[in-house]
């Protein structure tokens, strides 16, 4: 019998709903797969919209000895993203998310806050190796999953003031240039916008 340590067990799920998740890209032929990639981003960006309008999952977590819930979304908005160490997609984003957060952090009404199921020492690594700058919160496994509607990752999320989703777009870039230009052609003018309304 193999016995797997709570990070590896994590790390192996996290690779299964991967997995699980390009299923759909893989068929016999080129043209079909093709249609089948499309068909599945198509399908991920309705169910995505879908969430529009919607408050956004409902929480309640110990930071230390805080309590932290959906009021932290209230009065401010909000930039949620979902992330794994393991998900090069979501590392790619980070320089561009630093680039952000320096300039929206003096304003008040912004906030950043980011979700992982990592546990503090990974989380530590990465934040150094980043050097990030913004709000990490670590949560189970299960609860991750539950909070970005088991969308993978990652997952980037606009929060309005009243705590109701304004965004929400799962799935990332292959290149570090490419997130930093979806960052600062799609998140920030939309941030901004909602900053400003």
């Amino acid at each position: 019998m193999i016995l797997l340590s709570k990070k590896h067990l994590m790390t192996c799920r996290a690779i299964l709903i991967i997995i699980i998740s390009l299923i759909p890209f893989f068929s016999i032929g080129q043209d079909s797969t093709n249609v089948n990639a499309q068909q599945f981003l198509k399908k991920l960006e309705k169910r995505g919209a879908s969430l529009q309008g919607q408050p956004f999952p409902s929480f309640m977590l110990m930071l230390g000895e805080k309590k932290v819930s959906n009021e932290i979304f209230l009065n401010k908005i909000s930039l949620v993203n979902f992330w794994f160490e393991s998900c090069r997609p979501c590392l790619l984003e980070f320089k561009g998310f630093n680039l952000l957060y320096d300039k929206l952090r003096k304003d008040k009404e912004f906030q950043f806050i980011s979700f992982t199921f990592e546990n503090e020492e990974a989380i530590k690594n990465v934040r150094k190796k980043y050097n990030l700058k913004f709000k990490i919160i670590s949560v189970s496994y299960q609860e991750f999953i539950r909070l970005n509607e088991s969308f993978g990752c990652p997952v980037n999320a606009i929060v309005d003031k009243e705590g109701k989703i304004k965004y929400w777009k799962s799935g990332g870039k292959t290149s570090e240039s490419d997130a930093i230009d979806y960052i600062f052609k799609t998140i920030y003018p939309l941030l901004l916008e909602e900053l400003h309304h």
